[in-house]
């Protein structure tokens, strides 16, 4: 418990906003909230439309900059069971999902609901994950079906001390045909969307915290991803 609580301070004093951010100059997409639609396939892109069209709980992440290597932090995106594994090690508590014929991730933590997700989108500047699920929102309210999209905003650039930094932000959009939940969100009023948003914010945490994290310590990067193709050149310039 101690070495997580340690390893969770580290990460947060790392990701302490950055005062200036050089961002890179990127092209502002013109579809609907930024979503790249143009590159899904045709089956993805009715059904993200369906969530984002329809949803019944937005929510926005904190937009936050912080410094990290823009290849590790693409590479964390693709590869959320090495993510996990990662955690594990930090002495975080969780559950490494498991991975499909597909390239589907699978995870499911018990009393709670379980979750399918496969990114759908990764462009440039944008990331999209399609899950679909049952879950447990709050205690009090029943395991419901829900779909979901994450939206992922990032944009690499610079510190003032020109090392390589990214801005990011994410949304959510959940929508499910539950009455319980429908109900319960009109209950919690503003609460509800204030759950969606510290889940959120916690999603943005886990991969900018990492991404940071594996950047101050390459040496033990390195050895936590000998086994992968992630880019461990780029780390603190080794």
């Amino acid at each position: 418990m101690h070495r997580r609580k340690a390893a969770l301070v580290i990460l947060a004093i790392g990701l302490t906003s950055l005062g200036v951010f050089a961002a890179e100059t990127a092209k502002v997409s013109t579809e609907p909230a930024g979503i790249p639609y143009s590159i899904m396939a045709p089956i993805h892109r009715d059904r993200v439309r369906a969530v984002i069209d329809q949803p019944t709980v937005i929510a926005h992440g904190p937009a936050e900059a912080f410094q990290a290597p823009p290849e590790v932090y693409r590479w964390l995106l693709g590869h959320p069971k090495d993510a996990f594994r990662i955690w594990q090690s930090l002495g975080a508590h969780c559950t490494i999902p498991e991975v499909d014929e597909k390239g589907r991730f699978h995870y499911e933590e018990p009393g709670r609901g379980q979750v399918v997700w496969e990114a759908v989108a990764k462009g440039k500047n944008a990331w999209v994950w399609l899950c679909e699920g049952k879950g447990r929102p709050a205690p009090f309210f029943p395991v419901v079906d829900f779909e979901a999209v994450v939206l992922v905003h990032f944009v690499p650039g610079k510190d003032t001390e020109g090392n390589p930094a990214i801005r990011h932000q994410y949304r959510f959009y959940l929508k499910t045909d539950s009455k319980a939940i429908q109900l319960g969100t009109k209950l919690l009023g503003s609460s509800a969307p204030k759950l969606a948003e510290n889940y959120v914010g916690q999603l943005q945490y886990f991969f900018a915290a990492l991404s940071w994290w594996l950047d101050q310590h390459p040496e033990q990067a390195q050895k936590l991803l000998k086994d992968t193709d992630a880019p461990v050149a780029v780390l603190r310039g080794k």
